[in-house]
């Protein structure tokens, strides 16, 4: 609510400030470029510099209070707050707007930084209202906004906190985006030093995997991928070891900005790959095992249509089997410890017409720690649970299939009052999991609540935390019949 009127507010404010200015017509572009605002030293006249106006020259002190009530710019760059239409910076020490029209269309940089304990947040405005926002997405607590700025277009960017009571000083950075060096359109390798940006056309649309090797862990490298219209991903430690891997679908119309950056204010030479994710060996149509020791990517065609299991098996402690689901376009699911202990388990709904890509790796990325078994197979239901709810007792971890009579809210929970097991429960749906619980109920057991669609079949995997056993019961039915609103 809080953020919905600040909105409200802001683009109120910035539709106003506009047309209050449409009289200033005593100010041309090259006026424009020579003025300093907000601390900001435009072509060399520091800020708050006497620039020769006069007291009735529209510097007033009644014009400086009703910029003080807007605090959004024009697109006039000689009004308070209004930044240097080629970039600059600025120091905020509170809450802060600024207004921003570029000299060029193209991809811009809007970031912070600081030394102290202060968490910066950026947002970015244009005429019809939100346009972007972000938290810590540069270096440690700091934000950063890449997106496609348009010269015809006036933005105000909200510096502000984190926390709203938050205060503390830090620097805001408007810059063009520099390039360096582009990627082949094949993918490629470059060795990092310092914080660069490439381009990248990929010459064929699909999944790629951009990543860094560091393997002397001299620094921990950070991966930011743009494409025009703003952030798509970004990874700190996903190739273990410190380094980072983003594994995207990416089109061969888009052209990407990758940052390869640092997870924190240090440097350091890294190796920075870009390659099409290949798979290096299939699993059978119908199903079957392998053996994993090391991220490896498979392809799986099914011979049938239907919900089919993705999951491992490990009895190694101290190796965390994690699973990821492609199809040509993305990601559709992916799991860390869906099977109980560190095991993985997605239950999804494949297409007999699709090929898709499992990658098996590890929590945390690279190449983890030991060897487990990945296993592929159709998955068989035998029980159910009617189709106007009900209940079952469990005795050991097993599925249900329920395929609800209406849609609404649906409540599945389990009631175990000896406490003599810890009950979790799964809700698979088409794409994987739907959602999971250990103790939303009364203690210990579990609670999902949720809509779901008449007709379609859902499958409840009733079982329990760890490695766990005992009798409980599970319960099925409407929300608001087992007090629930």
């Amino acid at each position: 609510m809080k953020k919905a009127l600040a909105i409200f507010i802001t683009t109120a404010l910035f539709a106003l400030f506009l047309t209050s200015c449409d009289g200033n017509s005593g100010t041309t572009e090259d006026d424009q470029a020579t003025v300093s605002v907000s601390g900001i030293e435009a072509d060399g006249v520091a800020a708050n510099a006497d620039s020769g106006d006069s007291e009735d020259s529209g510097n007033s002190e009644d014009s400086s209070n009703s910029n003080e009530n807007s605090s959004t710019p024009s697109e006039d760059e000689s009004a308070p707050n209004a930044l240097p239409r080629s970039g600059g910076t600025a120091t905020v020490t509170s809450t802060t707007e600024y207004g921003f029209r570029p000299d060029s269309s193209g991809l811009w940089v809007i970031e912070t930084s600081n030394d102290n304990d202060c968490d910066p947040q950026l947002s970015l405005y244009n005429q019809q209202g939100f346009v972007a926002g972000d938290d810590d997405g540069a270096v440690g607590l700091n934000a950063r906004i890449v997106l496609h700025l348009d010269s015809e277009t006036t933005y105000v960017i909200h510096a502000g906190y984190y926390d709203n009571e938050e205060s503390g000083e830090y620097t805001l950075t408007v810059s063009k985006a520099e390039v360096g060096d582009s990627i082949p359109s094949s993918g490629g390798s470059a060795a990092v030093v310092g914080t660069v940006a490439y381009s990248f056309s990929p010459n064929s649309s699909g999944l790629w995997v951009i990543e860094t090797s560091n393997r002397a862990e001299a620094c921990d490298p950070y991966l930011w991928l743009y494409d025009p219209e703003g952030l798509i991903e970004s990874d700190d430690d996903g190739n273990g070891d410190l380094n980072s891997r983003i594994v995207v679908y990416l089109d061969e119309e888009t052209t990407y900005t990758i940052f390869a950056g640092y997870y924190d204010d240090e440097d350091g030479q890294y190796t920075l790959s870009v390659i099409t994710l290949e798979a290096e060996s299939n699993i059978p149509a119908n199903g079957g095992t392998a053996d994993v020791a090391g991220t490896t990517a498979y392809s799986f065609r099914p011979n049938s249509s239907g919900m089919w299991t993705i999951e491992t098996s490990n009895e190694i402690e101290y190796c965390d089997p994690y699973l990821w689901l492609y199809v040509p376009e993305g990601l559709i699911a992916s799991d860390d410890d869906g099977a109980g202990g560190s095991n993985a388990r997605m239950v999804v709904y494949l297409d007999a017409e699709t090929t898709y890509t499992i990658l098996a790796g590890y929590y945390g990325g690279g190449d983890g720690n030991g060897q487990y078994t990945l296993t592929v197979g159709k998955h068989e239901v035998n029980s159910s649970i009617p189709a106007g709810g009900g209940s079952v007792t469990v005795t050991g971890t097993t599925e249900y299939s329920f395929t609800p009579d209406s849609s609404g809210r649906w409540t599945i929970e389990t009631s175990n009052e000896t406490e003599d097991c810890d009950p979790y429960l799964w809700l698979y749906g088409g794409h994987g999991t739907i959602a999971e619980d250990d103790d939303s109920g009364d203690y210990p057991n579990a609670s999902i609540t949720m809509y779901l669609e008449a007709g379609e079949m859902y499958v409840i995997r009733a079982g329990y935390y760890g490695y766990d056993d005992g009798g409980y019961t599970l319960t099925v039915g409407r929300g608001n019949e087992l007090g629930v609103l």
